[in-house]
């Protein structure tokens, strides 16, 4: 597969290359690929936005958005404004 190695790929650059990054997977496609996240980053997972959509429920996020900046802020960093 040829997105998955490029994803792979991606992600590896990333985790070498910019520490402190907080990653979010959406998703249980999104999250096989928490484990190629050391476990000294952030890492929220939650489910997918369309998940609910398709459901006609309620997306169930988990709190997601203040998460990312209790991690921002864990490393000094500002805060999003959402």
């Amino acid at each position: 597969m040829l997105f998955r190695s490029l994803l792979i790929n991606v992600l590896d650059s990333l985790v070498w290359n910019n520490p402190g990054i907080v990653y979010v997977f959406l998703g249980k496609k999104a999250q096989e690929f928490m484990d190629l996240i050391p476990e000294n980053n952030c890492k929220i997972a939650v489910s997918h936005p369309a998940s609910a959509g398709y459901s006609g429920s309620k997306w169930d996020y988990d709190d997601l958005f203040n998460k990312v900046n209790k991690c921002l802020e864990a490393q000094s960093k500002s805060k999003i404004i959402w």
